[in-house]
């Protein structure tokens, strides 16, 4: 139950945080400057790319950061270096950038999964170790 309430509050400040972030996002054309290739070691076989980019904030202050969103090479493909990019960014700590204006809220499904599991994890579990108590 205690895992189940963190992770609901660990959602709850994702979703304010991407609201945050939407609320203040200014959209810009950036360039990709460079792509890295991850490839996960379980279960999952797609790689994914993340790109960095750069571009010219509010204030004329060129800024380049790796975009938090990969690619995955089993979806669209990634950007080549020296492509344009439309990009999000957060000119308050203008180091915040995202593909999306509501980029940050596929955690908050993944968060609010979790903590709905952890509710009913301990009653399935007694439930399935109930049945196989008595033998067969």
């Amino acid at each position: 139950m205690a895992l189940a309430a963190l992770l609901a509050a660990l959602a709850v400040g994702q979703w304010r945080e991407s609201d945050d972030f939407a609320e203040h996002a200014l959209q810009v054309r950036s360039t990709v400057v460079s792509l890295r290739e991850t490839k996960k070691q379980v279960l999952d076989a797609a790689a994914e790319t993340y790109a960095k980019v750069e571009f010219t904030d509010q204030k004329g202050d060129v800024i380049r950061i790796e975009l938090p969103d990969p690619y995955r090479s089993s979806a669209a493909p990634a950007p080549a270096v020296g492509s344009p990019l439309t990009v999000w960014y957060d000119p308050r700590p203008p180091h915040t950038a995202r593909l999306a204006r509501s980029g940050g809220r596929r955690g908050v499904s993944v968060l609010l999964a979790l903590a709905a599991g952890a509710l009913f994890a301990p009653a399935i579990l007694r439930r399935s170790l109930s049945g196989s108590a008595g033998g067969g």
